[in-house]
This record gives C-alpha cells, sequence and structure tokens, in this order.
C-alpha cells in the first residue's frame, strides 16, 4: 500500500521459493479474497501484485503475508531447516 513497496523472494537450498510479502499482502486469506484496505496508494498495482502471489503460491512458492501472526508463528525459526 505504500509508493515504492517491495516484496522479497528467496530461493532456498532446497530449491523452495519463499516470497515475503510485506505490506503488499496483509493476511493469508487476502490472497484468495482479494480484500484490500481502501488506504492504498494504488490499489489497482497492488491487485496487479496480489495475481502474481497467487500465481507464485499455485507454482508452490511459500507465501508469507506482511502481517498474519498465525502465519509467522506457525514457521520453523529457520526456513530451510529440519525442526528437532
Amino acid at each position: 500500500h505504500t509508493a515504492g513497496h517491495q516484496s522479497l523472494r528467496l530461493k532456498l537450498q532446497s530449491g523452495q521459493h519463499v516470497v515475503l510479502t510485506s505490506d503488499c499482502c496483509y493476511f493469508a486469506h487476502t490472497l484468495d479474497s482479494g480484500v484490500l484496505p481502501t488506504f492504498g496508494h494504488d490499489l489497482e498495482q497492488q491487485k496487479q501484485s496480489l495475481d502474481a502471489l497467487r500465481r507464485l503460491r499455485d507454482g508452490g512458492a511459500m507465501i508469507i503475508p506482511g502481517h498474519d501472526i498465525d502465519v509467522v508463528t506457525a514457521l520453523p525459526r529457520t526456513l530451510g531447516k529440519p525442526q528437532g
């Protein structure tokens, strides 16, 4: 929702792609619902960015929304390494 916003796409050693969406996608359900806050800088651009994130997710990427505590707390402490 911020002018000049950037997300970060990582490729883990396992080959899995992880995308840190920051403010582009607040919550996991936003990817499916498409419901955006009304205060965004450029809502059309944000919708296009959500479309791109959906394609990445549907292609196997892990999408980590910027403000979804349920998603963040369910993640392993170190991505790409087995827990235990």
